[in-house]
């Protein structure tokens, strides 16, 4: 009974070296207010860098980070984020999760710490780009579909 994964997305990299703490560009992207949002996962959930939800929100660099900074007794570390090191990845990964080469930690928002950040969004396009991002960013859905050679034996002639 050999397993066999079929994929359900586009090919998937790895970031990362510990499977526990393995970061994943998808390889998927969805576009929401002109901004092309790579799909990323880390410990098998999706994940937004704050510098990234800047970009999408329109918002100057830095507030998000200001908001999480100012809110962080409310949110639960491996629960609504991760906080990352540098250290655990190469350079150019570091700098594709959109943090500086210079910065040695970064912050990465769940479905619920984004939740939790955005609640101090209240214009028009926070409203629009919220909507956006949980219904296609942060939707659920499972990297790929393990079926074993031994579940359809039964139905093969």
């Amino acid at each position: 009974s050999e397993n066999v994964a079929v994929p359900l997305s586009a090919a998937t990299t790895k970031y990362g070296s510990s499977s526990s703490k393995r970061t994943t560009l998808t390889g998927g992207t969805i576009h929401i207010n002109d901004i092309e949002v790579p799909e990323i996962e880390f410990k098998q959930e999706r994940v937004l860098p704050l510098k990234l939800i800047d970009q999408i929100h329109g918002r100057p660099e830095g507030t998000a980070r200001k908001r999480f900074n100012d809110n962080k007794q409310y949110f639960v570390e491996n629960e609504d984020y991760f906080s990352i090191s540098a250290s655990e990845f190469h350079t150019q990964k570091w700098q594709n999760l959109g943090f500086g080469a210079q910065s040695q930690n970064g912050t990465l928002l769940t479905k619920t710490g984004y939740l939790l950040l955005v609640k101090s969004f209240t214009d028009d396009l926070a409203w629009e780009v919220q909507r956006k991002l949980i219904a296609g960013y942060f939707i659920e859905k499972p990297d790929f579909l393990q079926l074993k050679f031994s579940d359809f034996s039964g139905n093969l002639k």
